[in-house]
């Protein structure tokens, strides 16, 4: 009996730690890698040195992947970042030889087709995107696979695949998918990724109609993709059956506690497309989701506007879109820009225009806009100065996550301007 108890407690301690040596490994596989966390990481280790270019970064990364072979999905993520940086061949060559067979090497190379667009074109075809997502779709258990998990990011690459070629097979892959999430090889919350695939404005124009079909397949029975489907049609002219539908349905979600459905009905009363406009009710919704730095952004930028019975609320617009600034909005940076430039109330100022357009650019490297403005901004050598002094210290209170001073206004014979640093 002793020794029967004993067997037992033996069996189920070692199921214990090969459960939980899963659960470690389901974590690191779990890809969340771009610069930005990357870099959070490292300074929330202890790191206290100055952020690498992304130079020393690539120089890293392969040394990295020489040595250990090990960071692959860094050098991805790297190279979708910046993608004209030396190495991507390199890399493109190390993805081609993956045998696609075995799930860790096939699940590198997806990642490599999903986050770097033009591989996509040269490296695949459609006919083996199909092959390939059949297969996973054949070993994919119903329960217990790590997320996002293979067969999602295959279905993604498909979706951007069809994007890009136009092709005609939409019905045959939605069909795919259907019978995934009736198989639970896919789940409801599946949907979310693969519509922003078709959303995504990285990819060309986003294509919000296909969007909306894919969204009918979860059926209704998760919020998140109810939230992106009401999201969109938002975005778009409709009946007023259907917009009274949507306004109750976020009402709903919102009581169930969903904060984006609150920032969903802000949008709805602020953008006039499918009901009159009522700034004081987009006000309303707006300030009861301020969590969201989208919801802090838009109440900001209407606290700017003037909408408010033509009351212009500067240093709550300027806090609101400093606060979605600092929690990694871009578009508030570029709001912040303008508004230090045109916005009738704030004085005009190069200097805090220079510092949010910079940040502006370094989350969004590829604008040509931001690049156009920085390149119009004609700042003397005391603003120069003054403006890398601002940025570091917005840099810092961005990297550090601290709640530094907001910029406090002061009206002056109806101009307002800042007074303080950030």
């Amino acid at each position: 009996m002793k020794h029967s108890i004993l067997l037992i407690l033996l069996i189920s301690g070692g199921l214990l730690a090969c459960q939980n040596k899963t659960t470690q490994l389901q974590k690191k596989s779990r890809i969340d890698i771009n610069p930005v966390t990357q870099w959070h990481s490292l300074q929330e280790s202890g790191y206290a040195g100055a952020r690498p270019e992304p130079g020393e970064t690539r120089e890293m990364l392969w040394a990295q992947q020489t040595r250990r072979g090990d960071v692959a999905y860094e050098l991805i993520m790297f190279y979708s970042q910046y993608p004209q940086h030396p190495g991507k061949d390199k890399l493109l060559t190390l993805v081609r030889q993956a045998d696609k067979r075995l799930a860790p090497s096939q699940r590198i190379w997806l990642w490599a087709m999903l986050r770097l667009p033009d591989a996509l074109k040269t490296e695949t075809t459609a006919a083996e995107l199909k092959s390939v997502c059949q297969n996973i779709a054949v070993t994919t258990p119903a329960f217990g696979y790590t997320q996002p998990s293979n067969l999602q990011l295959c279905r993604r690459l498909q979706l951007m695949a069809l994007r890009q070629q136009g092709d005609a097979g939409w019905p045959e892959l939605f069909a795919a998918i259907k019978a995934d999430l009736d198989s639970n090889r896919l789940l409801d919350s599946d949907v979310v990724p693969l519509m922003t695939t078709l959303t995504s404005s990285s990819s060309g124009a986003p294509m919000s109609k296909p969007a909306i079909e894919l969204a009918s397949l979860a059926g209704g029975r998760n919020p998140q993709v109810e939230l992106m489907l009401a999201g969109l049609l938002l975005g778009q002219p409709g009946e007023d059956a259907e917009t009274s539908q949507i306004e109750k349905r976020l009402v709903v979600l919102h009581q169930q506690g969903e904060k984006q459905a609150a920032y969903l009905l802000g949008r709805l009363y602020l953008e006039g497309r499918r009901t009159v406009a009522d700034p004081h009710k987009a006000e309303n919704w707006l300030k009861q989701s301020t969590e969201l730095p989208e919801a802090s952004y838009l109440l900001g930028r209407l606290y700017l506007s003037g909408m408010l019975d033509g009351e212009l609320r500067v240093q709550e617009g300027i806090n609101l879109l400093v606060k979605a600034a600092r929690e990694g909005y871009s578009k508030a940076d570029v709001a912040l820009a303008d508004a230090f430039l045109h916005t009738p109330g704030i004085k005009a100022n190069p200097v805090y225009a220079w510092v949010f357009a910079s940040l502006a650019l370094e989350q969004r490297p590829d604008s040509r806009k931001e690049q156009q403005r920085l390149a119009d901004l004609k700042l003397d050598l005391r603003q120069q100065q003054q403006a890398s002094v601002l940025l570091a210290q917005e840099r810092n209170s961005r990297k550090f996550r601290t709640a530094a001073q907001l910029p406090q206004l002061q009206t002056q014979v109806s101009q307002t301007e800042l007074v303080s640093n950030f």
